[in-house]
């Protein structure tokens, strides 16, 4: 899946009803790694979606982290924004 372009929308979890902006704001409220997401939205590791979670991580953990530090350091080449450069 190409997380940077999927649509907010895109069901992770649909038996819990979580979609990518819960995982997303999830992120953004603090969780860092699997187990917070997971603890964040009462998921468990056997749910359906969970394997999800770490190619999301890996995708927007980083844009979090570059706006929360003050913007981007075209560094993790993972949005579409500036392709890197």
């Amino acid at each position: 899946m190409e997380w940077a372009q999927a649509s907010a929308n895109t069901p992770i979890c649909e038996a819990k009803n979580i979609t990518l902006r819960d995982v997303v704001q999830a992120i953004i409220d603090g969780a860092n790694d699997e187990q917070g997401i997971m603890d964040m939205l009462q998921m468990n590791p056997s749910d359906a979606g969970a394997n999800l979670l770490p190619e999301v991580i890996e995708v927007f953990l980083p844009v979090v982290e570059a706006y929360r530090s003050g913007g981007c350091r075209s560094s993790c080449e993972g949005c579409s924004g500036c392709g890197g450069s």
